[in-house]
């Protein structure tokens, strides 16, 4: 009696002891074992968004018995490590990527996505206690073309365990559970992918003679990188909304808005801060996260880039348009009223425009409101076909301050499939950001917007057969990302770090050296040393040719 006296007191004083806590799990790798005979011959880029590296958990697992608080902890780091370690038992090479489209070498991409993690169980300390890890994974190819995906989005992993007592213990077993459910969610991803008939097809495919250079590995990134622009914020959403049966799918837009993302974020080109930027896809991107996020333009005092890639709808009263939506995930479209208490007023995010603190705002819509194409009705509601409408969306006020949308209010906005696979207005914007809008190092809103207008017109008669007129509201002579090949010619810096690499690694001799900094003073360069420094040659070649 004793005895069992003694067990109850030492349970009743654990549970206090939880009661009164914070915990810090402690993490550990799990790599699953992926039953192949043999590895499928590709070369493979694993791509997980920041939204999923930067995953942490926190929260208050509570029970009948128990309440225990859990510190921020980097699940998200854990997923993307064990998910190299299980692919990598699939394939011949897996490889982490940050952005698309990936280096030359690769047959594929992975793209993996961990949403959330929960518990499940009716106390922390319980044998039944299991974890719940949602996510979704895909396999692209370089283009972007998705080619398969995981014909599951979720795994729950359980365990039966004896009872835990003492918070070192607990934390440990904690930890372990949590790392154990995302390795099987991959597992189970892995294994659904080499079930997959068409993988062999697809890596079968890959050995024509001209992709034999894709066996090579990617070259090394000896680019010294820019210094972020801590002036610089961005807000970037996509929504293809797919599992709303009532809201037609897009293919594109949430992959168009993560190249959006990758490219302003990327030092090279726009230099935001990934902690001053914002990406809301799909399910993320609800109506509050969006209003959320859309707010920080009225308070930030350096320059603001928003993108949106969705629905638009149009707001009619009796035969005139008066207003658009932009139309969040989780939009109620049952009749125009439900839809005005759901959406998002184009009107609104002018007001945030116009009192903005910013010294430049760029909006670019690749969103439609005639009720056709990216663009949506609600029930009850009328299309803008037929209507005489006003031709502006949006009249910012003062300068710096540009409105670029992908058509002209009563036109529909397009994705291509067959080519582009992307967005046709979203195709163009992210060319000109990458530098082909541009003639100096940066390129300014203005740019930008000059070459959507010259090349979405063009593709859209050429690929759909119909018109599509990308629109610019208001002036924006800011810079909005960098020419990187023309940078790292004109910029001194670059050149420079280039050369010190190069010299230091043994690649060029010190009189190349000092020929190539003699030269660097001239404003006229030798074709050979232009070419080194836009990336034409890599440094090899020119140290035989310098």
């Amino acid at each position: 009696m004793k005895s069992l006296n003694g067990i109850k007191i030492f349970f009743f004083l654990s549970i206090l002891f939880l009661n009164a806590c914070s915990i810090s799990p402690t993490l550990k790798k799990e790599v699953p074992i992926i039953p192949v005979a043999q590895k499928t011959q590709m070369n493979v880029a694993l791509l997980v968004p920041e939204s999923t590296r930067s995953l942490m958990t926190s929260e208050v697992l509570s029970g009948p018995c128990i309440s225990v608080h859990v510190e921020p902890t980097p699940f998200g780091v854990i997923f993307e490590e064990t998910a190299v370690d299980t692919f990598a038992q699939v394939f011949d090479k897996v490889s982490l990527i940050r952005n698309m489209p990936p280096p030359a070498g690769y047959d594929a991409v992975i793209e993996a996505t961990m949403s959330s993690i929960g518990r499940k169980g009716s106390c922390p300390i319980s044998p039944s206690e299991y974890y719940v890890v949602k996510g979704n994974m895909r396999l692209i190819d370089v283009g972007g073309r998705e080619i398969w995906r995981a014909p599951r989005d979720s795994q729950r992993s359980d365990f039966h365990m004896q009872r835990v007592f003492g918070m070192d213990a607990f934390t440990q077993e904690f930890g372990r559970r949590m790392s154990v459910s995302i390795a099987t969610l991959l597992k189970e991803w892995a294994i659904d992918l080499t079930r997959w008939p068409e993988l062999q097809k697809y890596a079968r495919k890959q050995e024509s003679p001209e992709r034999v250079a894709f066996r090579e590995p990617a070259p090394v990134q000896t680019d010294r990188l820019p210094p972020t622009r801590r002036d610089a914020f961005a807000v970037v959403i996509g929504i293809d909304y797919k599992g709303r049966q009532e809201i037609p799918t897009l293919g594109f837009a949430s992959l168009d808005a993560q190249k959006v993302y990758d490219t302003l974020t990327d030092p090279r080109y726009g230099g935001v801060p990934k902690e001053n930027a914002v990406l809301l896809l799909n399910e993320k991107a609800t109506r509050n996260e969006i209003v959320g996020a859309l707010r920080r333009i009225k308070t930030w005092d350096g320059f603001v880039y928003v993108y949106y890639s969705g629905h638009g709808a149009p707001k009619t009263k009796g035969d005139k348009f008066t207003d658009a939506f932009l139309v969040p995930h989780d939009v109620v479209v049952t009749d125009p009223e439900a839809m005005e208490e759901t959406a998002i007023k184009v009107s609104y995010l002018q007001e945030l425009v116009d009192a903005s603190n910013a010294k430049g705002v760029m909006v670019a819509l690749d969103a439609c409101f005639s009720g056709g194409g990216k663009s949506i009705v609600p029930k009850g509601g009328k299309p803008l076909v037929g209507m005489m409408v006003a031709s502006d969306l949006m009249k910012p006020k003062g300068e710096g301050r540009l409105v670029i949308t992908s058509s002209a209010v009563n036109q529909q906005s397009w994705e291509d499939e067959s080519e582009l696979k992307g967005g046709i207005f979203s195709h163009y914007l992210l060319e000109g950001m990458r530098g082909k809008a541009g003639k100096n190092v940066w390129v300014k809103a203005d740019e930008l917007a000059d070459y959507v207008s010259d090349n979405v017109p063009k593709a859209a008669r050429r690929l759909k057969g119909i018109d599509q007129t990308p629109q610019m509201l208001g002036k924006g002579d800011f810079s909005v990302s960098r020419n990187w090949e023309r940078a790292k010619v004109m910029d001194v810096e670059i050149a420079r770090g280039k050369l010190k690499d190069a010299f230091e690694r043994g690649i060029i001799t010190a009189e190349q050296l000092s020929k190539a900094m003699d030269e660097m003073k001239s404003p006229k360069k030798s074709k050979t040393f232009e070419a080194y420094l836009e990336g034409k040659i890599d440094e090899k070649k020119f140290g035989e040719l310098y």
